[in-house]
């Protein structure tokens, strides 16, 4: 008894937190989390233009080989667009294959873009046709993401030149805080190529 007396005697007190040392420790905890979420998000933000970006520079040289061996322009575009459809969204047309399930949407696919390739069949994606105009600031950003757009052209040049342009207008930025960011809710993305117009060899003007 008497030992155990003397070693609570002994034994370091330790200070307990005040109250105002609790609420700065949350306080800062707050902070941290914050500045992490911004990073986090940012991060995913740049990932995900990155992929829109990868997939316009595909889309360009996909459309410019088209271009220069004298495929129609029609034909042109629609190469170029499916160069596109990993950055496009989800599908919108055909309606009735509309799915939020990207397995199925990519069975769809499958069976789908060959046909609409050769001119067969007709696709639509939700960042392909909607529209380039600019946004209105009394929309929500559902709405806004309805304003992206996508775009191919072709210029053959004189000089035995195809070049082809392809890219998004208004392509939306997704991610939450994005406003920290930057003040935009959207941005153009666009890429070029340019190939050597064989078509000039074996096409009458």
């Amino acid at each position: 008894m008497l030992a155990e007396k003397c070693s609570r005697a002994l034994a370091p007190v330790l200070p307990q937190p005040q109250r105002n040392q609790s609420g700065q420790a949350i306080l800062e905890s707050i902070l941290v989390m914050f500045v992490i979420c911004i990073l986090f998000f940012g991060l995913l933000q740049i990932f995900h233009l990155t992929v829109a970006k990868m997939m316009t520079n595909y889309s360009a040289v996909t459309a410019g080989r088209s271009s220069s061996v004298g495929f129609a322009e029609y034909l042109v575009d629609r190469n170029g667009r499916c160069g596109s459809i990993a950055a496009s969204g989800q599908m919108t047309f055909p309606t009735a294959l509309n799915s939020s399930n990207p397995i199925a949407q990519y069975a769809d696919e499958r069976v789908l873009i060959p046909q609409y390739i050769i001119g067969r069949s007709w696709l639509e994606y939700k960042y392909w046709y909607n529209g380039d105009h600019g946004y209105d600031s009394d929309n929500d950003d559902s709405d806004y993401t309805e304003k992206a757009s996508f775009h191919v052209s072709q210029n053959r040049s004189n000089t035995g030149a195809t070049t082809v342009t392809a890219g998004y207008n208004n392509y939306p930025l997704v991610m939450p805080m994005r406003f920290l960011l930057t003040n935009s809710r959207a941005t153009d993305i666009s890429s070029e190529a340019t190939f050597v117009d064989f078509s000039r060899n074996f096409l009458n003007d």
